[in-house]
């Protein structure tokens, strides 16, 4: 291929191929189960020929219409185009006729021409912009964040410094979809069913031979409710159990002082491990601020399961937590159930965060009742049409007084631990 025609080729790449809008590589039908359009695969014509280059400004062939970076391999030649989208601090010193600098440090992002030694530019930023697009971690989707950044946001530069604050705080990990299993067919719903059967409560045995056989299925809406329980597992495969030494450390690490309700967590953990229980209930009661919601962040990372947070506070509609009856149109699955279901298990802890301070008035009828059941070890959803064990769930509640909370529900925890003001 002549040298016009493989860099005329590219540019048509560059050109058509990087999206700046929500078509295109962001498409529903090109995501793959990418969690967000940005991890979608790149096409093969730009797969097969994307590269980034780090280099310093060297040289520019004005006759050539190319500049050269020189990189740690040798000498690169980049060729800027019409649809070359520049980070912020480079248009603007061009707009106000700065150029940029021999040994000033670029990024590049472009499409190689095939057998020729120069790169179509689809992307370029200065080296020390970099950083803002490192959490984008596939090259295609990187230039097509870094062509939105500075398109969307090129007149409100308010928004690109609200980013930049928020890149410059606590980073979490990454959360990746493609670890989320999801048994999307009846076949495969059946067949997990028929390898763990034994592995779920005989209600719920029940109710998916029920599902598996009902003959209106959509009247029912069986394939939603199979899907939800196709995606609970009664254990988590990563758990870690812990011992008094390791736990009273991971405590004494978060919490300062605290001595009291910190023995008290590490005796009521490590007693239900030595007692093969690896579900409990925890009731915290103290002021706002004394650290409950830490503790129950501290209880999960000690077991490394997940956990999730559930406010209570005004709830008083049990239908919140127990789901709708799928008779109605409108049904769905309680709150416990989506939770449940969006971890894969229902190992995990769950915080019902202001226990006291629960609607039980309601004429819609009292959630504590549920929440008793709950406690019990089995969780009943009226979408569902079933029982869900819960005898794996950490529960712990907050609250931050015992006055407005029924015996009953005081009674199913295994431990009621307060909490002093610092």
């Amino acid at each position: 291929m002549s040298k016009t025609i493989s860099v005329e080729v590219a540019k048509e790449i560059v050109d058509s191929k990087f999206d700046i809008g929500m078509s295109g590589p962001f498409s529903s039908s090109r995501s793959g189960g990418a969690g967000n359009g940005y991890e979608a695969s790149a096409p093969k014509e730009i797969r097969d020929n994307i590269v980034e280059i780090d280099g310093t400004y060297a040289d520019c062939n004005e006759a050539e219409g190319t500049i050269a970076l020189r990189t740690s391999s040798g000498i690169e030649h980049v060729m800027p185009v019409g649809n070359t989208v520049y980070s912020a601090s480079i248009s603007e010193q061009a707009e106000d006729g700065s150029v940029i600098q021999i040994g000033d440090q670029l990024s590049v992002i472009g499409i190689k021409a095939e057998d020729h030694p120069v790169v179509i530019a689809a992307t370029i930023i200065r080296g020390e912009e970099k950083w803002v697009f490192e959490q984008v971690k596939s090259i295609y989707g990187r230039a097509n964040a870094i062509k939105n950044y500075f398109h969307l946001f090129r007149d409100t530069p308010g928004k690109r410094e609200y980013i930049l604050n928020q890149l410059r705080g606590r980073k979490y990990g990454r959360y990746d979809s493609s670890e989320d299993i999801l048994f999307d067919s009846k076949q495969e719903q059946m067949l997990k069913y028929a390898m763990s059967k034994e592995t779920y409560p005989r209600e719920t045995q029940r109710a998916y031979e029920s599902m598996f056989r009902d003959p209106n299925p959509s009247k029912h809406k069986t394939e939603q409710k199979l899907s939800y329980l196709s995606r609970i597992a009664p254990t988590y495969k990563d758990r870690q159990p812990v011992s008094k030494k390791e736990l009273m450390k991971l405590l004494n690490d978060r919490f300062y002082k605290m001595d009291l309700p910190k023995q008290q967590l590490v005796d009521v953990l490590v007693s239900n491990e030595r007692a093969a229980r690896r579900g409990f209930n925890i009731l915290l009661v103290g002021g706002p601020g004394v650290g409950k919601t830490s503790i129950m962040k501290a209880v999960a990372d000690a077991r490394n399961i997940p956990s999730e947070i559930i406010p209570l506070n005004g709830m008083s509609c049990p239908l919140e937590l127990e789901g709708l009856d799928s008779g109605y149109d409108n049904a769905d699955a309680g709150r416990l159930i989506k939770v449940f279901a969006s971890h894969g298990t229902s190992e995990m802890v769950i915080g019902f965060d202001e226990i006291d301070k629960m609607n039980s008035d309601s004429k819609e009828g009292d959630p504590m009742n549920v929440l008793y059941r709950v406690l019990l070890g089995e969780h009943e959803d009226k979408f569902l049409g079933c029982g869900i064990s819960t005898e794996n769930t950490i529960f712990i509640a907050t609250a931050n007084s015992v006055k407005g909370i029924p015996e009953p529900i005081k009674n199913r925890f295994n431990a009621i631990i307060k909490l002093d003001d610092y």
